[in-house]
């Protein structure tokens, strides 16, 4: 498989993941906040606020999406708690905006602090650290450091194989990013082997 070809199925990826940014809130947001006395309020205007981001995310509005998500995430600090795994997942998803804008620092911060407080609530074997440790690699793969990029990919694909065995999306990305990460460091035939092990998944 060509980088071209690889690189369009990563941006493919991408862009599935950032379609999906606020469904996983919609059915859980109730439960999350239902220790408040207003908490189908609060649980709906989390679920917009993360919407109206993604939607502002995805029309290429990013500093307008970067406050709703800013709001969300004061908004789950304060009723989730800083180090819940929602918390986590509304940094992340910051990080994916200031990567979209260039801002590779202040994405690699979210990254990291995301997989911190997700490996920190879920344990280090949980397939969201996995997917916390995809989304850090990427980062790093922008970054040109490739090393630590194929280190956290590997990562991430040991933690999911060990946490099931049965692939999915996430374990395709993981391959895919071995992929990428191995034809930038020249090593073809790499490359080749993981890129199709992620297009039979």
């Amino acid at each position: 498989i060509t980088v071209p070809a690889l690189e369009q199925l990563l941006r493919i990826y991408e862009r599935y993941r950032l379609r999906n940014l606020a469904a996983i809130f919609s059915a859980s947001a109730l439960l999350l906040l239902s220790g408040s006395v207003d908490s189908q309020d609060l649980a709906t205007h989390g679920d917009n606020l993360l919407e109206q981001a993604a939607q502002l995310a995805r029309h290429g509005h990013l500093e307008e999406s970067l406050e709703r998500y800013n709001e969300a995430l004061e908004l789950y600090r304060q009723h989730a708690g800083a180090d819940h795994p929602y918390t986590a997942l509304v940094i992340r998803y910051m990080g994916q905006v200031y990567k979209m804008s260039g801002d590779l620092d202040q994405a690699q911060n979210c990254f990291e602090d995301s997989l911190t407080i997700i490996k920190n609530a879920q344990g280090a074997g949980h397939p969201n650290t996995a997917v916390a440790l995809t989304y850090l690699a990427d980062n790093c793969l922008a970054r040109w450091d490739y090393t630590t990029a194929m280190e956290l990919f590997e990562r991430a694909l040991d933690t999911l194989e060990k946490a099931s065995d049965r692939p999915d999306q996430n374990t395709a990305a993981a391959y895919l990013g071995i992929a990428k990460t191995s034809n930038r460091l020249k090593d073809g035939e790499e490359g080749r082997v993981n890129a199709e092990k992620a297009m039979h998944i």
